[in-house]
């Protein structure tokens, strides 16, 4: 979080988010940020399907919270 902060700051990078986390992995990334005075995280990308729906348990009231986007996305595989 520390390194992300730094990029942030030096104008290298201009966000940091969050791919493939949990809902108490996201908030716990908050709640070190604010701790410790680092940039906070702003959107949130998740896979989301038929059998993966962690995006509705809690995440998605995480993102709504927080004012965090939050990307649910679809991975397609081929199937031969």
């Amino acid at each position: 979080m520390r390194v992300l902060s730094a990029l942030v700051k030096e104008g290298k990078i201009r966000y940091i988010g969050l791919s493939n986390e949990t809902p108490w992995g996201t908030m716990k990334c908050l709640q070190l940020a604010q701790q410790h005075g680092l940039e906070r995280i702003i959107s949130v990308q998740n896979p989301y399907n038929l059998l993966n729906r962690v995006v509705e348990v809690g995440l998605a009231r995480c993102c709504c919270a927080n004012r965090w986007g939050c990307w649910p996305t679809r991975h397609w595989r081929l199937v031969c």
